[in-house]
C-alpha cells in the first residue's frame, strides 16, 4: 500500500490521459484533428507518467530497505529505516528508473506515432516489459544487500534472469497483469 502512494503520480497520468482522449472524442471536432490532439497529448502525458517513475524510485528505495529488515527479522524503525534506505539506494534507483522510464516513453512514442494496427509496433514495449522489467526488479532487490555500481546492478540482474528466467518471467508477468 505504501508503494502505491509512490505509484500514484504515473498512474494519476495514465488516467489523465485516457480522460484527455474521451474529453476529445466528445468535443464534436473532426477526426482529424482528434488524432492530432491525441497523438500530442499522448506523448505529453506518457512522458509525464515516465518521470512518475522516479518518484517511485523514491519509494522502492525506501521499502527495500525496510523489506531487508523484515526478512530478516531483524528489528527496525519504519521511519527511519526507510530514510536510512532512500539515502543508500536513491542513486542507484534513480539511474535505474529513470533508463525504464526512458525506454517505456520511446517504446509508446513508437506505438503512439506509427500505425498501432501493427503488431510489431508493440515489440519494443514488449522487450522492454519482458526483458529489462525482470531485470529491474532484480537490481532493486540486490541494490538493498550490495554496494554494487549501476552497471554491476544491471550486468548481474541480467545473469541472475538468464539462469532463472521462467520463475522471473512469470513472476514478472503477474506483476505486469495487476
Amino acid at each position: 500500500l505504501i508503494f502505491l502512494f509512490f505509484l500514484l503520480p504515473s498512474l494519476g497520468f495514465s488516467v489523465w490521459n485516457e480522460i484527455y482522449f474521451m474529453q476529445l472524442i466528445a468535443s464534436g471536432l473532426e477526426i482529424k484533428e482528434i488524432d492530432a490532439l491525441r497523438i500530442t497529448g499522448s506523448n505529453i502525458f506518457n512522458l509525464l507518467m515516465c518521470l512518475g517513475f522516479l518518484f517511485a524510485a523514491v519509494g522502492i528505495s525506501g521499502l527495500s530497505r525496510v523489506n531487508l529488515m523484515i526478512s530478516r527479522e531483524e528489528g527496525m524503525i519504519f521511519i527511519q529505516d526507510f530514510n536510512k534506505g532512500v539515502k543508500q539506494n536513491i542513486k542507484n534507483n534513480i539511474v535505474m528508473f529513470l533508463v525504464y522510464g526512458i525506454l517505456i516513453y520511446f517504446s509508446l512514442l513508437a506505438i503512439n506515432n506509427l500505425n498501432n494496427e501493427n503488431l510489431l509496433t508493440y515489440f519494443p514495449l514488449a522487450i522492454v516489459q519482458g526483458i529489462f522489467f525482470p531485470m529491474l526488479l532484480i537490481s532493486v532487490n540486490t541494490n538493498a544487500i550490495y554496494s554494487w555500481t549501476v552497471k554491476d546492478h544491471f550486468r548481474n540482474g541480467f545473469t541472475i534472469y538468464i539462469r532463472n528466467r521462467l520463475v522471473i518471467l512469470l513472476f514478472s508477468l503477474c506483476h505486469t497483469s495487476i
